[in-house]
């Protein structure tokens, strides 16, 4: 079983969030690869140890940023990597191609996680959800390939 983490460039760096994300599938005990698509890649060497895996997409209409361009190739990488998992961090970019990424693929996704875990040979991912002044945690088993 594999995780794939979509890492987000800010600045001349990447989101916190990218590194957090990477730290939790290590911690998981697996193997997390990362994409960077288009001027995210620049910084790719930050990443150097943290991830088993670099993969990077270029092309010329991947920057700036633009949600049609992204879908396509994000898409494309995911199916070729084959992950069992893959990880967005919160944000703009990701409420923009998760779901049509999700949708072109025939994959569910699930937003605002809270946290993963596994059990046995699926992992969990764990939302919580408010209603009447009190929080629930839903969860949701990722079945395997």
């Amino acid at each position: 079983m594999s995780i794939l983490v979509i890492a987000e460039a800010a600045g001349a760096g990447f989101r916190p969030s990218t590194f957090e994300l990477l730290s939790h599938a290590r911690a998981l005990g697996e193997p997390a690869s990362v994409i960077l698509v288009g001027d995210d890649a620049a910084n790719k060497e930050q990443l150097d140890g943290l991830a088993a895996k670099v993969v990077t997409v270029a092309g010329a209409n991947l920057s700036p940023y633009s949600a049609d361009s992204w879908v396509d190739v994000l898409a494309q990488a995911i199916q070729a990597e084959g992950a069992d998992v893959v990880l967005f961090s919160e944000g703009q970019r990701t409420r923009d191609l998760l779901p049509r990424i999700a949708a072109r693929l025939g994959l569910s996704a699930v937003t605002a996680g809270m946290g993963l875990t596994k059990d046995g040979g699926s992992y969990v991912v764990h939302r919580p959800a408010q209603a009447a002044r009190r929080t629930w945690i839903w969860s949701w088993r990722v079945a395997q390939h």
